[in-house]
């Protein structure tokens, strides 16, 4: 039983002192009547199930999905399809396949997961697990990405790493990148071409670079002449 704080004094006629005192007397109400002392006799239904434990959800299911460097510079789209059982009771499952889109935004890493939310298998008394599609990365014949930025290797000749060079590279949109380099290209040289990266996810105006290292290709024999007029050549030369 509940209480109710309204009570009423009365007087003690027997006190130790002779004085009165007031004595305090609580009203006994059950729960409904002390329900209805707030809500009065509105009639409120209340849902037991809110006040149960939600069932638990199965582990999530993570499948891996492969993207190109293009697809990762451009964007784009890739179908995947879910294959999932239910089980209705009989216990003998019902396979069902559905197919999911996930929408690739420039600039996406390796490591970048999708999650479809609930439609893993179906089985009573508890919640369906969620799909997770994880990005990897596929390897290019050309590029290798780092983070942002775009590393690319250039085969030249002696001359060219003595005189400059200019290099025609196809970029992962297809353009054509005219590249001229009048340094003298030592071993462990690179340059660098600002804005020729990777873009940027949520910044896909701002791009990381490419680097572009050269392996040079030495002649197998040079002739008594030419080799005098090399030393010539390379004898006023800045070490």
């Amino acid at each position: 039983m509940l209480t109710d704080p309204n009570y009423s004094h009365k007087k003690n006629s027997t006190s130790s002192n002779g004085n009165s005192k007031p004595v305090t007397h609580f009203k006994t109400q059950s729960t409904e009547e002390l329900f209805k002392s707030f809500f009065g006799n509105r009639n409120i239904p209340l849902d037991p199930k809110k006040f149960e434990n939600p069932p638990p959800q199965a582990s999530p299911i993570i499948k891996v999905f492969h993207c190109s460097l293009e697809d990762l510079y451009c964007g784009g789209t890739k179908r995947m399809r879910i294959t999932k059982d239910i089980y209705e009771g009989t216990g003998k499952p019902k396979s069902v396949e559905k197919i999911v889109t996930i929408n690739i935004e420039k600039g996406w890493k390796s490591g970048t997961r999708i999650t479809f939310e609930k439609e893993g298998d179906v089985k009573g008394g508890m919640i369906p697990a969620d799909i997770i599609f994880e990005l990897e990365e596929k390897s290019h014949e050309r590029f290798e990405r780092k983070m942002n930025d775009l590393h690319y290797h250039a085969e030249i000749s002696l001359e060219e790493a003595l005189v400059g060079c200019n290099l025609n590279i196809e970029t992962l949109d297809k353009r054509q990148l005219e590249v001229q380099v009048d340094n003298v290209i030592h071993p462990g040289f690179v340059h660098v071409v600002k804005g020729e990266g990777m873009p940027l996810r949520k910044k896909n105006d701002t791009m990381g670079d490419l680097h572009i290292h050269f392996t040079v290709k030495f002649p197998k024999e040079i002739a008594d002449k030419s080799k005098n007029l090399i030393k010539e050549a390379l004898s006023d030369c800045d070490y």
